[in-house]
């Protein structure tokens, strides 16, 4: 069987480092809120150039600590995307803000050209969506929001290591939200995440929002309404340790990508694009295919294992349409309902498995 995702190798890959770094502090009683939070933080913030970084329980809590963090109002619309995993869309919502949903181009972003268009006298922000691993182009974003005096937000949570040029995510926005959720390729073994700015208020806010709102020089005093958002010790120093490796994973990761490109039948699949100008981090393969349900079951037969992500539009689901009613219809949102497929794509894939996988694809008709 060729697994979609094979997270017990990852696991095995570090498997001595994580049992020796966990008896330690476990046998020293240090499990929350020690220096190795930290130090992580000050890795983070210098691998991606940013001010400040601070480490949290989620990437759906980054996204909420950064909405919560720039003070906006109940109604205040936000753009973003329809295709997206569900935390973007409802951490808006948590907040009684309204998502304004743009459409996509057929690489399943955003698409940056339309942003401008949508915006109106009630538009706050953008919370732009780098979905799959591949960047927006956030510089003309990043003009979008100057020009309409509006907030930046970037949902990171699948780029972590990319780039648009030289920028990373959380250079040019107010804030970037990520997560280390095991899917991910820089990931914890369980949930986590983190934010990013250049902002000192935003950190300084979501740094005492994390923590119940606690006084940092009295912990008896609660100086406002916070949350309990915090990764552990044993988890900043595994990632940490793997923010020496990540490098080596996204190259791994892209090679995996070009095989794809390279080997698949252009003819039967429309391929994703590859700017060399755009840092791209491969969180996922998608392409778009005809009738991708009997695909999968095809290749579940031969033993591999394919899915399907952020196809259905979130205007589309069921919470939305709960609370907003009807949307128009998007037109290359709808495409990907019907014709999107992720392919594994991970380091433990070897090149005879990639090549069992494109020779099936090649064969269907």
């Amino acid at each position: 069987m060729i697994p979609y995702l094979d997270l017990s190798k990852d696991y095995l890959n570090y498997k001595k480092f994580i049992i020796k770094s966990m008896d330690k502090l476990y046998s020293e009683g240090r499990f929350i809120q020690g220096q190795e939070i930290k130090i992580l933080e000050k890795k983070l913030q210098d691998y991606l150039q940013v001010k400040y970084c601070l480490t949290l329980n989620s990437g759906t809590d980054a996204l909420l600590c950064a909405l919560y963090s720039l003070n906006f109002n109940p109604g205040d619309e936000i753009i973003t995307t329809p295709n997206t995993w569900y935390s973007t869309v409802t951490a808006i919502m948590h907040l009684r803000l309204v998502p304004k949903f743009v459409d996509v181009t057929m690489d399943q972003n955003m698409n940056v050209d339309l942003i401008e268009k949508n915006i109106n006298n009630k538009t706050k922000a953008i919370l732009a969506v780098h979905l799959n691993g591949k960047m927006l182009d956030v510089i003309k974003i990043k003009k979008i929001c100057n020009k309409y005096n509006i907030k930046f937000i970037e949902d990171s949570a699948q780029c972590f290591g990319g780039s648009y040029g030289d920028i990373q995510p959380g250079q040019l926005s107010d804030a970037a939200c990520f997560s280390t959720h095991p899917t991910k390729t820089f990931f914890s073994f369980r949930d986590g995440g983190f934010l990013a700015t250049n902002s000192k208020n935003i950190y300084e806010k979501i740094k005492k929002f994390r923590n119940h709102g606690i006084s940092e020089k009295e912990r008896n005093v609660c100086d406002d309404w916070g949350v309990n958002s915090r990764i552990d010790n044993l988890q900043a120093i595994i990632l940490t340790k793997k923010l020496k490796d990540i490098s080596k994973l996204i190259k791994q990761r892209q090679k995996v990508a070009n095989f794809y490109l390279n080997n698949l039948d252009p003819k039967l699949y429309r391929l994703p694009s590859n700017n060399v100008a755009i840092k791209h981090t491969f969180q996922f393969f998608v392409l778009h295919a005809n009738k991708p349900q009997k695909i999968i079951k095809y290749m579940l037969n031969k033993k591999i294992e394919l899915r399907r992500y952020f196809h259905i539009p979130m205007y589309k689901q069921n919470f939305f349409k709960k609370h907003y009613g009807k949307h128009k219809l998007l037109v290359n949102s709808e495409a990907f309902q019907e014709t999107s497929l992720n392919l594994p794509i991970h380091h433990n894939l070897s090149k005879k498995n990639l090549n069992q996988i494109c020779n099936y694809l090649n064969r269907m008709k």
